[in-house]
């Protein structure tokens, strides 16, 4: 996976993205075999979730899956259950993993991925 660490210049989908979604300085994207952060270093367990949307992207065609996560909220939900479920059992420590899914259900239930579910029902999900 190749890293560009200026990610509010160089993601083709930045534009259509800020449009969509609550988008900060912070937020990251992956782009075929591509994460775009401003993060470093980058922790593990992000790693793993984004190497996970390279595979969906890879295999659904990189455009046509950010055409269809840009529009259809349960795509969008259903591919980043996927990629947090890889990503938080990718976590050995019981702490850490404990934390990310805190901040998972936080991050997830909030605009910046279009409030797609609430806190209650990814607490459900993801147990």
């Amino acid at each position: 996976m190749k890293i560009n660490y200026q990610p509010q210049r160089n993601f083709p989908y930045l534009k259509r993205a800020k449009a969509v979604f609550d988008i900060h300085d912070g937020v990251c994207f992956t782009y075929g075999d591509t994460y775009y952060t401003n993060h470093a270093p980058i922790p593990q367990d992000f790693l793993v979730h984004e190497q996970h949307h390279t595979k969906q992207q890879l295999s659904y065609g990189k455009d046509a899956w950010w055409e269809r996560y840009l529009v259809d909220a349960k795509f969008r939900l259903d591919q980043e259950l996927e990629c947090y479920t890889v990503q938080l059992n990718s976590i050995k420590d019981r702490e850490l993993r404990f934390r990310r899914r805190l901040q998972v259900i936080d991050d997830l239930s909030s605009p910046m991925y279009g409030n797609i579910i609430t806190k209650q029902e990814l607490n459900t999900l993801l147990k």
